[in-house]
């Protein structure tokens, strides 16, 4: 990967050919900042991204543009600050991408709750979330094929809702970007779900249990997904598992609230 060198004013960037010497080690849990910034000492760069945010909207990324989602207490950002939020960004999507590739290598990691890089994504996420509605698409868009984690997905698409003017919440999740981000993760849902229920014991009723719940949540959000739920519970049902677990998966059902 061959690339012009992103300069920040005292501070020393490698390319991105250097950049891709350091991959994301899920094993040693190096962060994804590491992953994207390699050896650089960016607190001046890091220092500028938290004290500025923006007050108007980049061109249109991903499509339909929306109104910019005003941060409270937002004060103009000068152009230098804007360098630095751009810059970062960028160096942030390609981490992502580099995440992506490994984690499709690290199956003991692509279920976990949370994995090492789960702050670090969310961490991209804010900072796309001050530069604009159509980098969230975007960084959604990477989300959707870099993380494996159906409950980090998970995270990243309500926290992204939150981010997001709560006005427009039901158009955004009819975007292409928003859309292919929830497809992915409950499709991740229902890959863990088949995964625990090939070894599963009385002793981990009470996890699986609570997977159906934060799957239902994730389902919720389309009427497709709705129908894949109930498909899944259905299957439980006529499944081999024990009484008691559909006993317990019925009444947590029966009480849920999204």
């Amino acid at each position: 990967m061959a690339a012009t060198a992103v300069i920040f004013p005292g501070v020393p960037v490698p390319s991105m050919t250097q950049i891709a010497v350091h991959p994301y080690h899920p094993e040693s849990g190096l962060p994804l900042t590491t992953v994207a910034v390699g050896s650089v000492h960016a607190g001046p760069t890091i220092q500028a991204i938290q004290g500025t945010s923006l007050s108007s909207q980049p061109g249109s990324m991903m499509g339909t543009a929306f109104p910019v989602e005003d941060e409270q207490h937002s004060q103009p950002v000068s152009q230098q600050g804007l360098h630095y939020l751009h810059s970062a960004y960028r160096v942030g999507m390609l981490a992502l991408e580099m995440l992506g590739r490994r984690a499709h290598n690290d199956h003991p990691n692509n279920f976990s709750r949370s994995p090492p890089y789960t702050e670090d994504v969310k961490w991209l996420l804010g900072l796309a979330a001050r530069l604009g509605v159509n980098y969230v698409y975007q960084f959604c868009v990477g989300a959707a094929k870099g993380v494996l984690s159906p409950f980090v997905l998970q995270e990243i698409i309500m926290e992204a809702l939150q981010r997001l003017n709560p006005a427009h919440i039901h158009a955004h999740l009819r975007t292409p970007a928003f859309h292919q981000l929830v497809q992915r993760c409950q499709q991740a849902y229902l890959q863990y779900i088949h995964h625990r229920l090939i070894h599963l014991t009385p002793a981990d009723y009470d996890d699986f249990v609570n997977i159906i719940r934060s799957a239902r949540s994730a389902f919720c959000l389309t009427p497709v997904g709705m129908m894949q739920f109930n498909d899944v519970l259905q299957n439980l049902k006529r499944g081999k598992q024990t009484k008691e677990l559909w006993q317990r998966i019925s009444l947590e059902m029966a009480t849920f609230s999204p």
